[in-house]
């Protein structure tokens, strides 16, 4: 006798590649919401509105540096390279002046340059001493690749509060640090401080991330009360 086929119900069913998929073997697709995409653009506005003053000062940097004059006068050159030898500084350094009326600052990572307003010609020989000293401290000490590097620091950990008080840390003790290389070249405490607080208030300070300045407002009082007496 002859088998009888199956049943076309049957053979459907016992057939994996043919059987039919449930609703709920669905696949749902992958929204494109989530809130690791929300952390993610938040962290990346956050990273773009610290890194572009840090931009828009290196763009300063380079503009100031070129409508700048070299201190190059004898007397003038002389002075830079007897206090650099003083304080042990074997770095090439340019000293330049500006018209622009600011507080003396110093930047520049690989090529470092110190930049001093054109008054400082009218200055007494005990100021000129102490500012240049004070610069050629922070390049001896790359004070401004810190600086550059705790920005960038920042502006990765922009939403940490512990980031910012380590810049401002960073600040305050390589202000101290030159401070000392000051008063360990001679300079008496009380006249340095009279000093700094003068050009603190002659000259301006503008807001260039990638510098750093002799008399910066947030931290001047702390420098002067860490002076001896």
């Amino acid at each position: 006798a002859t088998l009888a086929p199956a049943p076309l119900e049957f053979a459907e069913s016992a057939n994996p590649q043919t059987s039919p998929v449930s609703d709920t073997d669905a696949v749902e697709p992958t929204p494109w919401f989530s809130w690791q995409t929300l952390l993610l653009c938040g962290w990346a506005l956050g990273l773009a509105a610290v890194s572009v003053p840090i931009g828009i000062g290196l763009t300063r940097n380079r503009r100031l540096t070129r409508s700048a004059s070299p201190v190059c006068d004898g007397e003038d050159a002389v002075l830079v390279e007897q206090l650099a030898g003083q304080i042990a500084l074997v770095r090439p350094v340019r000293v330049l002046e500006t018209q622009e009326s600011l507080v003396p600052m110093t930047w520049g990572v690989l090529r470092p340059i110190v930049m001093l307003p054109a008054t400082w010609r009218n200055w007494t020989s005990q100021r000129r001493r102490l500012v240049l000293i004070h610069e050629l401290a922070h390049v001896k000490r790359r004070d401004v690749a810190f600086q550059l590097l705790g920005r960038i620091a920042c502006a990765v950990y922009w939403f940490h509060p512990l980031a910012w008080y380590a810049l401002w840390r960073l600040r305050i003790e390589r202000e101290l640090a030159c401070d000392d290389c000051v008063l360990m070249a001679g300079e008496r405490p009380s006249d340095y401080a009279q000093q700094l607080l003068e050009i603190a208030r002659t000259y301006r300070m503008p807001a260039l991330p990638g510098a750093v300045a002799i008399a910066h407002p947030g931290s001047l009082e702390q420098r002067v009360r860490a002076m001896p007496d």
